[in-house]
């Protein structure tokens, strides 16, 4: 038999136990979110695709609240954009758009949105070509979805290397007609960036180098960016005597007849 003061030593441990359990229970009441924080419930978020996270947003409302504070549902479609088109939100910032992420990852696979970012990120790695790494897998993807869809649209992204180089060759002319005295050290500055521009287009747009070019009359690359230089540089000014080779070999332009091809893309 307990003594007295045993069995009320006894009663009043089970009693704290008892409190002590349902305070723990209480504690992690499916409602209560307090035992995480909300950095670490933002975190777990991160790994979900955006749709996830607007359902999510409609059952609770601290997690509501939760994913407003920390603009998950916007950070999850730009995470999940980003897998396909990696940088585009570093693009996007350059040209100080205002990006609703959902809406723009809900265009991914829209033909006329492939082809606006297509350029404009080709744009941008002209622009960066000297301080930013160039944008390979962005580009890539991006003229890969455009030139697997039926049409002639392998021949839109081909054109718009033809726009883009043409535009760098044209810019390099009117700042070189301004050189003055400092003609040839400008000249060779920006014969050192075309020659980087070139060389990252044609990695960049491989997939036309490898299924598009070979199997029509269209030159390569390399090729398309020699000429240009040629027509738009060197041809316009009688002090520079000089020759392009671009990645220390012309890749494909052995029998490249640079004059003939002149008058097709000027």
């Amino acid at each position: 038999m307990f003594s007295k003061h045993s069995q009320k030593r006894r009663n009043t441990s089970l009693k704290n136990t008892r409190n002590n359990k349902r305070r723990r229970m209480n504690q992690y009441k499916s409602h209560d979110l307090s035992p995480l924080s909300h950095n670490s419930l933002s975190v777990i978020f991160l790994f979900l695709d955006g749709n996830e996270i607007i359902k999510i947003s409609k059952i609770n409302k601290e997690l509501s609240e939760i994913i407003r504070k920390y603009n998950l549902i916007n950070i999850a479609f730009k995470y999940k954009l980003e897998q396909t088109f990696p940088r585009i939100g570093e693009v996007k910032s350059y040209y100080n758009e205002k990006v609703i992420w959902k809406d723009l990852y809900n265009k991914k696979n829209n033909l006329n949105f492939n082809k606006q970012i297509l350029e404009q990120m080709l744009d941008y790695q002209c622009d960066m070509i000297m301080e930013k790494k160039p944008l390979v897998m962005s580009i890539y993807n991006a003229c890969f979805d455009i030139c697997v869809k039926r049409g002639e649209n392998s021949d839109f992204c081909y054109l718009l290397v033809i726009k883009i180089l043409k535009q760098q060759v044209i810019q390099i002319q009117q700042k070189l007609n301004n050189s003055g005295f400092n003609l040839m050290n400008d000249y060779k500055q920006e014969k050192k960036r075309y020659i980087k521009i070139a060389l990252w287009m044609f990695k960049t747009m491989m997939y036309l180098e490898r299924f598009f070019i070979p199997n029509t009359d269209n030159i390569s690359i390399i090729s398309l960016a020699r000429v240009l230089f040629h027509a738009y540089v060197i041809n316009n000014f009688p002090e520079i005597n000089d020759e392009i080779v671009i990645e220390n070999e012309t890749i494909n332009n052995e029998n490249l007849n640079i004059a003939a091809l002149i008058n097709q893309f000027t």
